[in-house]
């Protein structure tokens, strides 16, 4: 099992970090899919790589493992995640309804790729 300091590690991605956070607290993978309200199937294809990773599961694991999303995805905070502005954000998503954080994450797609 991985110390929580190899997960900084640059080659790891996403679905390698929720892995080994996974296996940190000692989760198997029917647990994981429960805590995110996943069928274990989909998230056993997510964590192999072969089903993309809704915002959705990727907020609701960050709240389970108790980091935030920069640490999820990065290994690391990063800078913007520590100003204000971008807590706010973040605090925000988190605490929207599903259904409204869809829509939040469909316009960021529409604003980025313009």
């Amino acid at each position: 099992m991985k110390e929580e300091s190899d997960l900084t590690d640059d080659k790891l991605d996403l679905r390698d970090r929720m892995r080994q956070m996974r296996l940190q607290r000692e989760a198997d993978c029917q647990e994981m899919a429960r805590e995110l309200g996943l069928e274990e199937n989909a998230y056993l294809e997510m964590e192999e790589g072969k089903r993309e990773i809704p915002l959705e599961t990727i907020l609701q694991a960050a709240s389970f493992f108790q980091v935030t999303v920069d640490v999820l995805i990065y290994g690391r905070e990063t800078a913007s995640t520590e100003s204000g502005e971008d807590k706010e954000i973040l605090t925000l998503l988190e605490s929207s309804a599903p259904e409204q954080r869809k829509m939040a994450f469909k316009l960021m797609q529409v604003y980025l790729e313009e």
